[in-house]
Parts: C-alpha cells; structure tokens; sequence
C-alpha cells in the first residue's frame, strides 16, 4: 500500500510539472500570437531638423515663425512574423502623404498670415483673395505651372533627402522572454534586449532613452 501510495504520489507530481511546463508553452505562444503582425508609429522630426529641412526648401525666416516644427512625422513599420524574422522600415506611400498634408496645411497657414509677409511676397499678395489664389501664387513664386506641382516637387525633394525612395530596411531574427522583446540585427552577433508591453492595439517598445508607441496596422 505504502509503495502504491508513492507511485500515485509520483505520478501526480510529474502531470503536475507537465501541466505547469504546457501551460508556461501556452503562455509564451499566446504572447507571440500577440506580437506577430505589422506595428506602426509615427515617427516625428525634432525642431532643429523640421526647421533646417524648410529652411532647405526656401522658406524665409519671416515665414518659418509661422510653421509647425513639431508637425512633421514619416510612417514607420515594424513587421514581426510568425517564424521569428522581423523587419523594420519606413512606409514609402504613408510618409510621403504626410509630408504633403504638412507642406499643404503649412501653405494654409501662410496664406492665413499673408498680410503680415507683404515684405517678402510683393504687391502681388494683394492680389490674393482665396486660399486657391494664394496657393496659385506660391506655386508661381517657385517657377512651377500649378499648386500640385509644386507639392509634388517638394515632397520628391524631402523623400529623396531622407532617402525614403531607396526603401532600407532593418531585418533580423526576435524572440521573448516574459516581458522582454529580444532583437537580433541580420549580420550581428549580439541581441539588443529590450522591455515591450501591449496594451489593445498598441505596442509600447522601451529603449534607453525613449518609448515608441507603435499601433497595430
């Protein structure tokens, strides 16, 4: 009986181990079925860059009091897939309607000031009754046949200035241990350990100097 009692005793003991094994494997895939899939975030200029891109592209001084130099942003994309490989990269398409919505409201807001940059504009301001007037204008001050044009051509000029038109992207292996995301650059030795958390639709990765907030895409 006694020997029985301890085969039992035994018995038990190891479902219990492979009871508490499986459901720590069920906890570590439900935290991957969690991970994979493709994060976004809005990656925003600083105000020294915001301002010496503008700066770049002609915009006067007089002008640059009036601009947003928190509002500039390109979309970034980090995929992370099923079999451990991740890749991280800027969306081409995404950043660059960004880069035109803030070029474009930017304009809007010039126009909006215009009689206080008479100095700069000319008399020909005057002139201008409408927002599509004054954007006619602008485009006519830069040598361009029409308002998207001239978008079109800044917008080329800062997507090839950032190099977002040659598409690089940062690829390499992932895995995780508890609450920390471990990544590992393809052609590196080393992995760069780092905590995340998701909370719904976002992503929270910490770095030693800043939080990215990604969101599920």
């Amino acid at each position: 009986m006694k020997i029985s009692n301890k085969i039992a005793a035994l018995l038990l003991a190891v479902l219990l181990i492979a009871s508490l094994a499986a459901c720590g494997e069920d906890s570590t895939q439900n935290k991957m079925d969690a991970l994979v899939g493709t994060w976004k975030l809005n990656e925003y200029f600083d105000a020294d860059n915001t301002q010496a891109m503008l700066e770049y592209f002609g915009f006067d001084d007089e002008e640059l009091e009036y601009a947003d130099l928190d509002g500039v942003y390109l979309v970034k994309l980090l995929i992370l897939n099923e079999d451990k490989s991740y890749s991280m990269e800027y969306d081409v398409d995404a950043s660059e309607a960004a880069l035109r919505s803030y070029v474009d409201s930017y304009i809007g807001k010039l126009y909006e000031q215009k009689d206080n940059l008479t100095a700069i504009y000319g008399d020909e301001i005057n002139e201008c009754e409408t927002l599509e007037d004054f954007q006619s204008f602008y485009a006519w001050l830069y040598d361009y046949d029409t308002y998207e044009d001239y978008l079109d051509a800044v917008v080329d000029g800062m997507s090839e200035g950032m190099e977002l038109t040659d598409n690089v992207s940062e690829t390499g292996v992932f895995q995780i241990k508890d609450n920390t995301l471990e990544m590992k650059v393809d052609g590196e030795s080393e992995y760069e350990y780092v905590d995340y958390a998701i909370n719904g639709s976002q992503l929270s990765i910490e770095y030693s100097n800043t939080t990215e907030v990604y969101t599920k895409a």
